[in-house]
């Protein structure tokens, strides 16, 4: 079942949002703020990523995080409001 949850979404705009799904049955969660990343991802998945709110505003760091993340299982899609 195709389904994103959104408790982790606590934002006043779109600006700063990611949607994280899981591939094996396209479930996923609507997160605010790349800070929040790793921690609301490890929470919701029981993941052992270990990487702080600092580390994601580098961008090799970020991908790091990114690639980890894929071969986990997950993508990960950054939303813009336009």
């Amino acid at each position: 079942m195709d389904m994103i949850k959104t408790d982790y979404c606590i934002e006043n705009t779109r600006n700063d949002s990611y949607v994280v799904m899981r591939k094996s049955d396209k479930s996923g969660l609507l997160i605010s703020y790349a800070k929040n990343l790793c921690e609301k991802i490890n929470e919701e998945y029981s993941l052992d990523l270990h990487y702080s709110a600092t580390d994601l505003k580098n961008y090799d760091t970020f991908k790091s995080f990114v690639n980890e993340l894929e071969e986990k299982g997950f993508c990960i899609y950054q939303l813009t409001r336009l």
